[in-house]
Formats: C-alpha cells, sequence, structure tokens
C-alpha cells in the first residue's frame, strides 16, 4: 500500500529550486517563500533570488518580522526593526533588499492577537497592499504554516484566507 501511495513521485523530475523559482517568477504576480524561522539557510537562499526577482519586476516584499516599515525610510535596522530581524542572515536580506530597491512591508498586525485572528489580519494586510498596487510584483516571507492553502486540523492559515480574499484580484 505505501508503494502505491508515494509510485506518482517517479514522474517527479530534481530540478534547481533557485532556478525554477527565477523562471516561474516571470510570470507570476506574487512568489510565497515559507521558511522554518530557526534554519538561516531559508534566509540565505532567499536573499540570493532577490536581484533575480527585482530583475522580474517584483518591487515589495511583505514580511512577518518587520515591526515596521521605518527601514524604507532610514535604510538600517534598528533594534525595534522585528523579532527576527536580529537574526543576523534576515538582517542580511533585509539590507540587500532595501539596498536593491524593494519596499519592504510587515504583515503582522499589531493587535497582539493570536491563532485565527492574526492569520486573517495578516492575510488582509497582504491583500490590501495588493490593491493598493495592483500592476506590481509581490515577493512574501512567511513561516511554518502561514503558506498551507488547505485547512489541515480545521485551522484556517494565512495562506488559505489570503486566497480566498484576493481571487477577484489575481484573476
Amino acid at each position: 500500500m505505501l508503494h502505491r501511495k508515494f509510485s506518482n513521485f517517479n514522474s517527479f523530475k530534481k530540478q534547481e529550486a533557485k532556478e525554477y523559482i527565477i523562471n516561474r517568477s516571470k510570470n507570476e504576480k506574487i512568489i510565497i517563500i515559507n521558511e522554518a524561522h530557526h534554519n538561516i539557510r531559508h534566509r540565505i537562499i532567499t536573499t540570493s533570488l532577490l536581484y533575480s526577482l527585482y530583475d522580474s519586476g517584483y518591487r515589495f516584499i511583505r514580511l512577518e518580522t518587520l515591526s515596521d516599515t521605518l527601514i524604507n525610510k532610514i535604510k538600517f535596522l534598528i533594534l525595534e526593526s522585528g523579532y527576527y530581524t536580529r537574526e543576523p542572515q534576515m538582517a542580511n536580506l533585509l539590507k540587500e533588499a532595501s539596498k536593491i530597491g524593494f519596499t519592504l512591508f510587515k504583515h503582522e498586525i499589531s493587535d497582539g492577537s493570536n491563532g485565527k485572528e492574526r492569520e486573517i489580519g495578516q492575510a488582509e494586510n497582504i491583500a490590501k497592499l495588493i490593491k493598493e498596487n495592483q500592476n506590481s510584483k509581490f515577493l512574501i516571507l512567511c513561516g511554518w504554516d502561514h503558506v498551507i492553502e488547505g485547512t489541515p486540523r480545521n485551522k484556517s492559515w494565512q495562506n488559505s484566507i489570503f486566497c480566498n480574499i484576493t481571487i477577484e484580484l489575481l484573476c
């Protein structure tokens, strides 16, 4: 039974992730990258994509980590910039993105909500930015399960809610 369950994996072909993302980004309006917050390699890979994404028309980066968007004005991070910005590779990612010309936005809600309210708030913040900039392309960085489009364990995650709210904007 296990063999049958995974037999469709034989049709998959190995492909360089960076190359795939860059090629795919040319025809997409939104690229969402998921990270494990404790794994700095994810941030290193994302940083390596920035120049190519910018060349493909991406101008906005939406992040879970930012507490404010002051970096867009002062061009450097401060301690209050966000929780994950204290990690050197995340700080480097944001510094590079700012240097290239990306505009950085937070998608975290700031009222301290958790659970479903937090997911809804994040999705609404992302949808608002897209609605205000309909001709732009967006890179969205989020961690762990926020990227899930389905509803595992009966929970609505940010990306699932986001897809439902923005379907008309993206079609």
